[in-house]
């Protein structure tokens, strides 16, 4: 399967940090600060997925612990800056 190529658009501040990355020679180029951004990233995703699924599987295989799925959501709302839930009357 061929590499797609695809254009990216960043942010004026994501720019400099990329330029400055390979102006100090940090990195050879442009295109190594972004690979290794996205491996760190994917990497990162990775290990915090696999942290929720450890945690989701302890947590049914204790039959202990009880959500109140309502109160989760909307505490995540809250945490976010997402606007309340609608309550149906």
């Amino acid at each position: 399967m061929a590499t797609p190529e695809l254009s990216i658009a960043l942010t004026g501040e994501m720019a400099t940090l990329v330029c400055d990355a390979v102006e100090s020679g940090d990195y050879p180029t442009h295109l190594d600060v972004v690979q290794q951004a996205l491996e760190e990233w994917k990497s990162n995703r990775d290990q915090h997925l696999a942290y929720l699924r450890k945690a989701w599987n302890e947590a049914i295989a204790s039959e202990s612990v009880t959500v109140d799925v309502d109160e989760m959501f909307d505490r995540l709302r809250a945490k976010h800056g997402l606007p309340p839930r609608l309550v149906e009357s």
